[in-house]
């Protein structure tokens, strides 16, 4: 769960030709930012951002991004001004060196970790197109270089012999029927977050948006693999926390989790992350699969999707964004894990988390970093929909983890 740091060296000779990764540290007073390329000596630039600049940039660039509230989120002004600042200041003076790499990794702290690298901008805004950083990379973020050299000298891909297990549309509230599909993936309070102290109620548990369109999102991708969406996976009420644990993940190369991922305090008496599977009759059962399961779970999957709202987002502690739900996945043994940094708009997320699969299943040497990367072209160019090439729609996925195959 600690692995001793690498040295500089050991993690040039973990990358894979086209690789590199890049190390952020934020201080009070500055910010470091270390390179490592294959086949190519370290380099490290200090920039002048503070974090509290960091902080007011980022939180600038999230305003305009995290816009699912909004009656025309696709016609929202994005702030590129700070997008480009963000890679002027972190990425630019690596520029030479960054001429051709294809896949970009990623560890950052502090308040970088809330947000996608793939939007920040390489050329100064003007009249046109931005110039997206993931026109160039395919990006995959780590909590640290230790973790990813970790994830490295492991196995790189799974034997796992099936292709996939899905869980969505889960049952939050018994004896009602479901909605029709909603717009945005959101988890609304009416209030500030709930106390830890004293544990969530029924009705407490009834309040969570039900989220109906995620059972295409599931059955879209388990036939994108050329898996049996009738026999792997688990919709409605066998959405369960029991059925997570029993249904023998070791043996699915792709496990996906189409619903809400809750932080410390989204429910009464909740202190650890979590995702909110369905209500069983059982009393007492706990409808939460909550990180303590996740860590006990033994799997073998190249992908674990965490398609909710905020699975990457953090819980009051921002260098803690990618290290609860994802990293006991990581632990569990997963490969890569794909989070998403705000509530997500429906349809354009099936539509997106499907060509990502597609990809892999029509090109097997694609690696996961570049079947994203492919996916969130096609909605920022507008081939799969016009509406969709605002940020907000393909940008709040991100892959963290191990971006090969």
């Amino acid at each position: 769960m600690n692995p001793k740091p690498p040295t500089l060296d050991q993690v040039a000779d973990l990358l894979d030709r086209g690789e590199a990764l890049v190390s952020v540290y934020t201080t009070p007073t500055a910010t470091f930012v270390w390179f490592v390329g294959s086949g190519r000596g370290p380099a490290l630039h200090v920039s002048p951002l503070a974090q509290a600049e960091v902080r007011a940039l980022v939180a600038k660039l999230r305003a305009t991004l995290d816009v699912g509230d909004r009656p025309s989120p696709g016609s929202a002004p994005v702030d590129l001004a700070s997008a480009h600042r963000l890679y002027q200041e972190l990425l630019e003076p690596f520029a030479s060196r960054l001429a051709g790499v294809s896949s970009l990794v990623v560890a950052t702290n502090g308040d970088l970790a809330t947000i996608p690298f793939a939007v920040l901008v390489s050329e100064r805004p003007s009249a046109g197109e931005p110039a997206w950083l993931v026109r160039k990379h395919a990006v995959t973020h780590v909590s640290t270089v230790a973790a990813f050299a970790a994830l490295r000298q492991v196995e790189r891909r799974a034997t796992a012999a099936e292709a996939f297990a899905g869980f969505g549309d889960p049952v939050y509230r018994r004896g009602v029927a479901p909605p029709a599909p909603g717009a945005v993936r959101a988890l609304v309070r009416a209030g500030p977050p709930s106390s830890r102290d004293a544990a969530f109620t029924e009705a407490d548990y009834a309040q969570l948006p039900p989220l109906p369109e995620t059972r295409d999102e599931i059955v879209a991708i388990a036939r994108a693999l050329g898996a049996d969406p009738g026999r792997d996976t688990y919709l409605g009420e066998r959405a369960s926390r029991g059925a997570a644990l029993g249904a023998g993940l070791s043996g699915r190369r792709v496990v996906a989790f189409a619903t809400h991922g809750l932080r410390p305090g989204d429910l009464a008496g909740l202190s650890r992350p979590a995702l909110a599977l369905s209500v069983t009759p059982t009393p007492g059962e706990s409808p939460l699969l909550v990180l303590d399961d996740v860590m006990g779970m033994k799997l073998d999957a190249d992908w674990v999707v965490l398609s909710a709202c905020n699975t990457a987002s953090d819980d009051g502690r921002a260098e803690e964004a990618l290290s609860g739900l994802a990293r006991g996945f990581f632990f569990a043994g997963a490969r890569s894990v794909l989070v998403t940094h705000w509530a997500v708009e429906t349809r354009s997320a099936q539509d997106l988390v499907t060509r990502a699969f597609s990809a892999v299943a029509k090109e097997p040497g694609v690696s996961r970093a570049e079947a994203l990367r492919r996916a969130q072209l096609d909605l920022a160019d507008g081939r799969a929909d016009p509406r969709w090439r605002h940020p907000f729609f393909w940008a709040p996925y991100a892959l963290s983890g191990d971006p090969s195959r």
